[in-house]
């Protein structure tokens, strides 16, 4: 007696949600940013923020299916860094408002880019790629079995690494520490 009942409520739920999702709705999404056209002699002195809250307008359904298969496709906004040379502040509603088709929504979806919540402003800093050699400097004690004695230090091969980054961070490292550690006989 109570499968017809519940089998009637159900359809009748399904059918509501199914003509009420065509209505026009907004929602807030996550969407990734990716920084395109960096120059290669150029480096992020500060990472860029990975996803910008937005909103989207459509219909129910199409928002209902952006919002389970967003990451599954290739939704993006799109930063153009070609001639940054040092700083720029990204004002991201001035800038999608200007370039439109930096906002990478695939038209399957059929929903429209509204605006950027949060983060209303990202600054892009800059600064060159710089190449350095440093020494590796052992922080790693060994304590010899009884009876036995260590001539010499412990050496490292290769002695010493390249690393790779912005020029105001790599003035700053000098030498490379092993992990601190205690070997034992």
């Amino acid at each position: 007696n109570i499968v017809f009942p519940l089998g009637a409520f159900l359809l009748a739920v399904l059918l509501w949600l199914f003509v009420i999702s065509g209505n026009q709705y907004t929602m807030m999404l996550d969407i990734p940013i990716e920084a395109r056209n960096l120059n290669s002699q150029k480096t992020y002195l500060e990472e860029v923020p990975g996803h910008a809250s937005v909103i989207l307008k459509g219909n129910g359904r199409n928002l209902f299916k952006s919002f389970l298969l967003q990451k599954y496709n290739d939704f993006k906004l799109v930063l153009d860094l070609d001639g940054i040379s040092q700083e720029y502040e990204f004002i991201l509603n001035d800038y999608f408002e200007e370039n439109p088709r930096k906002v990478v929504i695939p038209p399957s979806y059929d929903v429209s880019f509204v605006e950027v919540v949060y983060p209303n402003r990202i600054k892009i800093k800059l600064d060159e790629v710089m190449k350095k050699k440093v020494p590796i400097i052992s922080d790693i004690l060994s304590l010899v079995k009884d009876g036995h004695v260590q001539i010499g230090d412990t050496m490292f091969d290769p002695d010493s690494l390249i690393i790779i980054g912005p020029k105001v961070e790599l003035n700053k490292i000098n030498e490379v520490y092993t992990i601190k550690d205690t070997l034992f006989n």
